[in-house]
C-alpha cells in the first residue's frame, strides 16, 4: 500500500532515473575510453605508414644512384639492359605500394576526424546530462 502511494511512486520513478542516468554517464565514459584508444591506434598506424613511406623513397633513391653509377661504367653496358627491365618492374612496384599507402593515409585522416567528431559529441552530450543533473 505505501507502494501506491504518490509520494513513493515519485521517490521509486526519481530513484529509477538516477540509476539510469549513471548507467547512461558510465556508458559515455567507456565511449569516451574507446574512442581514445581507436585514436591512438590510428596514430601508430599513420606513423607507421609514413615510416614505410620513408623507406619506399629512400630505397628508389638508392637504387637510382646505383642505376646512374652502373650506367657510367662500360663493363656494365651488356647487363644494363636487363637491368634496367627489373628496375623498371621494381620501379612500378615500389609505387603502387607508394599509392597504396598514400590511400591508406587519406582513410587514416578521415577516420581520425569522425573519431575527434565523435568525441567531441560525446563530451557535449556528457556535459549536458550532468547540467540538468546539477540543476
Amino acid at each position: 500500500m505505501l507502494l501506491q502511494l504518490p509520494h513513493a511512486q515519485q521517490a521509486l520513478d526519481q530513484e529509477q532515473q538516477r540509476k539510469w542516468v549513471e548507467q547512461l554517464l558510465d556508458g559515455s565514459l567507456m565511449l569516451l575510453d574507446v574512442c581514445g584508444t581507436a585514436k591512438d591506434a590510428l596514430l601508430q598506424t599513420k606513423e607507421s605508414t609514413q615510416e614505410l613511406r620513408s623507406i619506399l623513397r629512400r630505397r628508389q633513391g638508392v637504387e637510382g644512384l646505383a642505376r646512374t653509377n652502373l650506367a657510367a661504367l662500360p663493363s656494365a653496358k651488356m647487363g644494363q639492359r636487363l637491368n634496367r627491365n627489373r628496375a623498371d618492374g621494381n620501379t612500378k612496384q615500389v609505387e603502387n605500394v607508394q599509392n597504396e599507402l598514400q590511400n591508406s593515409e587519406m582513410c587514416i585522416l578521415d577516420l581520425d576526424d569522425g573519431l575527434e567528431s565523435l568525441f567531441r559529441r560525446l563530451i557535449k552530450a556528457r556535459v549536458t546530462v550532468l547540467n540538468s543533473l546539477n540543476c
